[in-house]
């Protein structure tokens, strides 16, 4: 029998990806909160980078706050993430993805830190190799999400001359390409680019109605409804719950057959990367709570086993 077995595609009920990005003053992070607040009725987890910039939009939207003001390592994001799972959120936004990448502890610093740690010269070949496994986990922690996600993203500038109507002509700041790691794009099932008049022109998408090209003034609950749209046309099962999966695990009455099974169920769907946090507190991912679940269950099913047998063997006491 081969290793591999296709079985019958089936589409499950997943969370929205969506990617906005634009100069500044382009409206992302109200574009963000707006699109989150119209796809769940629950107060969304926003990581913000900009100098609690979303703050100002907190009498309007409701949502809870993870501020990042002085360092962006790429590494404490999947602790932020399980964070916002374990805190029941249904929608995680993320603004902006940028510090991440240039800003002070983000990608490209943590590349130059690698490379003179290792006393190395090669940058490309010392630092981005090193640096990569933990760009890979904070891009595996965000996507894995078990809900909803929005991102945001600066883009570099340039600055065009064009006519204001009256004959003359003014500069204006003009997008260009995300202040991010080339091929963000692809990660997402949903991209605009916003210019500064809060108009969208979607540059990628899946999604039936949002096709490449189109331009959407000042996008929000009508985007989140055709993206809805999109996720429940033909989705089997409610949507997943890490949170749901990490306390039916934590439960003392799961047997370890149970545990690997379930494990099994969640590789098969792609949910053993989502991250968590432990009932220890400890963030991890699904596959290391089921894992250590797994041994954990199997040591003391075998201490029962052996305590029973021994009880089989043991002589009886003469009446």
């Amino acid at each position: 029998m081969s290793e591999y077995n296709f079985v019958p595609a089936v589409k499950g009920m997943a969370g929205a990806r969506i990617l906005l990005i634009g100069p500044y003053s382009s409206g992302k992070t109200y574009t963000a909160l707006t699109i989150a607040k119209a796809l769940t009725n629950t107060p969304a987890a926003v990581i913000d980078t900009d100098r609690s910039r979303s703050l100002a939009y907190a009498a309007q939207f409701d949502f809870t706050h993870q501020p990042l003001a002085n360092a962006y390592d790429p590494r404490e994001v999947p602790k932020m993430v399980a964070a916002a799972e374990a805190s029941g959120a249904d929608c995680l936004v993320i603004d902006t993805l940028t510090p991440f990448w240039s800003g002070r502890g983000g990608m490209l610093e943590l590349v130059d830190q690698f490379t003179t740690a290792q006393n190395s010269k090669d940058k490309f070949g010392t630092g981005w190799n090193l640096a990569r496994v933990h760009e890979r986990d904070m891009f595996d922690a965000i996507h894995n999400f078990a809900g909803h996600l929005i991102c945001t993203c600066r883009t570099k500038i340039e600055w065009v001359l064009e006519s204001d109507g009256n004959g003359k002509m003014r500069p204006r700041a003009v997008g260009t390409t995300p202040d991010q790691r080339q091929g963000i794009e692809y990660e997402f099932d949903l991209v605009l680019m916003l210019d500064q008049d809060n108009i969208a022109t979607v540059i990628k998408s899946v999604v039936p109605g949002l096709r490449r090209g189109t331009q959407i003034k000042e996008p929000g609950a009508d985007v989140a409804r055709l993206m809805m749209d999109w996720l429940r046309t033909g989705s089997q099962g409610e949507q997943f719950s890490a949170l749901a999966v990490r306390d039916w695990a934590a439960s003392e009455n799961r047997t370890a057959a149970e545990l690997r099974n379930r494990r099994a169920e969640l590789d098969a769907g792609g949910y053993l990367n989502c991250m968590i946090l432990a009932p220890n507190g400890v963030s991890m991912s699904l596959a290391d709570m089921l894992d250590l679940r797994i041994t954990t269950m199997t040591r003391a099913e075998e201490r029962m086993r052996a305590m029973a047998a021994g009880n089989g063997t043991r002589e009886r006491p003469a009446p």
